[in-house]
C-alpha cells in the first residue's frame, strides 16, 4: 500500500513529458486512493472497533449496576407488624 503510494511519487510529481501527462491523472488517483484506504483500515476501523467496545462496556456495566439495585430493592420487603 504504502509501496505502492511512493512508487507513484515520482509520476505524480516529477514526470513532466508529454506523453506523461496522460498517465498523471491516473497515478494521482490510484496513488491517494491507496493511501486513504489505507489510513481508513489501518486506522479508522479499528478505532471505531474499540469505541463500539467501549460503548457496549458501559451500557453493560449500567445495565448490571441496575440489576443489582433491582435485587436489593426486591429483598428489602416491608415487614407487617
Amino acid at each position: 500500500s504504502i509501496t505502492t503510494f511512493v512508487g507513484l511519487v515520482p509520476i505524480v510529481f516529477f514526470e513532466t513529458s508529454m506523453q506523461a501527462l496522460i498517465v498523471i491523472p491516473m497515478a494521482v488517483s490510484l496513488s491517494f486512493g491507496v493511501l486513504f484506504a489505507t489510513v481508513v483500515t489501518l486506522v479508522l476501523i479499528p478505532s471505531l472497533y474499540m469505541i463500539i467496545e467501549d460503548i457496549k462496556t458501559l451500557f453493560s456495566r449500567h445495565k448490571k449496576q441496575r440489576h443489582q439495585a433491582d435485587k436489593i430493592n426486591t429483598t428489602r420487603l416491608p415487614t407487617s407488624q
